[in-house]
């Protein structure tokens, strides 16, 4: 046992650096769900969110010893999930194209901008985005040592604030298994990347952060709380479901997450933690903060389930980071992606299909 900022004592969790799970006596983090963060639906493991899209760090990982003549089991087996999960991502990607242009093929002009059409353009961007994060975004952590290290360590500290809250969110709800499945189920409704994209945005909001970086750590961690606490808020408040057309008739998040038992002074005080122990773990005497942002948004994307369902992620971290790879030469496979799609990769529309 030790103590817990949040009060009282936690479980030690066992963190396993190549995302596989974690243990605290029972089993978690089994799924591909939650490895990868593919689902579209909540994810009912231990860890209530924390270590989505582990995997895919895990990936890189294997790649990149993989380059260098490694051929271990484990090297091996992760480097073929990485392949197959890349197949089947392309696949979809396909299909959907395809599926677009029969579809244009056979309606006139004028019906080319109806809503089934647009429906269908956003599951493209749905499909696309999962494509991108496990072909393109995995293959430059590959290439990218300096920033696979940077981004695995902020992922094992996400991991273990997670453990935390979550323990006692748990103790705070009754501590009984009922009360466990309901929070991690309200932590895998796209929280920690709620987190993380709030965090990016707090990032740039606060006036002269270089200097207070510099004064003292613990008072920006406390502004930038605030920051993201306001952002969190927002978006919980406006965002509903598991994606952007599933709005209709569901409750939103924060009245979700509230009906759970997780109440606005405990979020509040999570958030507040989870920024501290974050802001910790950036190396801030060794990079700027154009890369501090560049490790947060591809941290959001691995984690959050469905990027392209959630506002705040696509906004502040999907499309700064799409863009600017657009942007680069050596990016053509995600150009020709975005060719593939009829364009869509760097666009808000998700939000339009009614």
């Amino acid at each position: 046992m030790r103590v817990n900022p949040l009060g009282g004592t936690v479980e030690v969790y066992c963190i396993d650096p190549r995302g596989m799970g974690m243990t605290n006596g029972e089993p978690s983090c089994s799924g591909a769900s939650c490895q990868s963060a593919v689902a579209h639906t909540p994810c009912e493991c231990g860890c209530g969110g924390s270590r989505h899209g582990l995997r895919r760090i895990a990936w890189a990982d294997a790649g990149a010893r993989h380059r260098i003549g490694v051929r271990t089991a484990e090297v091996t087996t992760l480097v073929g999930e990485w392949d197959d999960a890349r197949r089947a991502a392309r696949k979809v990607v396909l299909n959907l194209t395809q599926t677009q242009r029969d579809r244009r093929a056979k309606v006139s002009p004028r019906t080319i901008a109806s809503t089934p059409l647009k429906k269908l353009q956003n599951r493209q961007t749905h499909g696309s985005a999962e494509y991108v994060r496990t072909e393109w975004l995995v293959q430059w952590l590959v290439d990218n040592s300096s920033e696979r290290v940077r981004i695995e360590r902020l992922a094992a500290r996400l991991s273990e604030v997670g453990a935390v809250v979550l323990d006692k969110a748990v103790r705070d709800s009754g501590g009984t298994k009922a009360a466990r499945q309901r929070v991690q189920r309200r932590l895998g409704d796209h929280f920690w990347c709620d987190v993380l994209a709030a965090l990016v945005v707090a990032l740039q909001e606060v006036d002269g952060l270089k200097d207070k970086l510099a004064e003292s750590l613990e008072d920006v961690s406390s502004e930038l709380a605030t920051h993201v606490w306001r952002a969190l808020k927002i978006s919980r408040a406006t965002s509903h479901g598991w994606g952007p057309t599933s709005r209709k008739g569901g409750l939103a998040r924060a009245e979700a997450d509230r009906r759970a038992g997780l109440v606005e002074a405990f979020i509040r005080t999570a958030v507040t933690y989870a920024v501290r122990r974050l802001v910790q773990a950036i190396p801030w005497t060794t990079v700027g903060l154009d890369q501090v942002l560049l490790d947060l948004r591809i941290l959001t994307i691995l984690v959050c389930p469905d990027p392209a369902g959630h506002e705040l992620v696509w906004t502040n971290c999907w499309l700064p980071l799409i863009r600017m790879a657009l942007q680069d030469e050596i990016t053509e496979d995600l150009k020709q992606l975005d060719q593939w799609i009829g364009g869509g990769l760097d666009q808000p529309h998700v939000w339009d299909a009614p």
